[in-house]
């Protein structure tokens, strides 16, 4: 028995005593649900929690709030944020192995969420230049026979 009543689990690998226990069973539920909750929340697409949407931009103290909001949401174990301190740029240059190395017991869950969040700025920033893009080229071929663009009259030119 451990600490809290709960049967250890056995090291079968296959079937542990814990889920055997109705105790076990509802853990074993309640840490699904936390895991398709955080799937969920990770693959619902624009919507990403924690500091900004763009973590190119991030200061030290968004990498700060970053690292603790991913300790509370992914229920890992503390991250000593002074080996992090470094602005949103700094996290672009680290490779796994850098947050490996930062922090040993949860540096592949960091940098899977960081570039999660890289990708997602990525793919905005190029969507909103192919947006501007395509109301520069709209506005461009809007010229009338004189040469002069036609565009809506300001007040200023009134």
């Amino acid at each position: 028995m451990s600490e809290n009543g709960l049967p250890k689990p056995s090291g079968n690998g296959r079937h542990s005593v814990l889920h055997e226990h109705p105790l076990g069973k509802a853990l074993d539920l309640s840490t699904n649900q936390q895991s398709h909750r955080r799937q969920a929340a990770l693959t619902s697409g624009d919507e990403l929690q924690g500091p900004s949407t763009d973590p190119r931009l991030w200061k030290r103290s968004d990498v700060s709030d970053w690292l603790l909001w991913a300790v509370m949401f992914y229920q890992v174990d503390q991250v000593d944020t002074s080996k992090f301190a470094m602005n949103g740029r700094g996290l672009c240059l680290l490779t796994r192995s850098g947050f490996m190395s930062r922090a040993p017991s949860c540096g592949d869950i960091l940098h899977s969420d960081f570039q999660r969040r890289y990708a997602v700025a990525v793919v905005r920033t190029e969507r909103e230049r192919r947006t501007n893009r395509r109301r520069l080229l709209q506005v461009c071929s809007e010229v009338d026979s004189t040469g002069e663009t036609k565009r809506p009259k300001l007040a200023e030119d009134k």
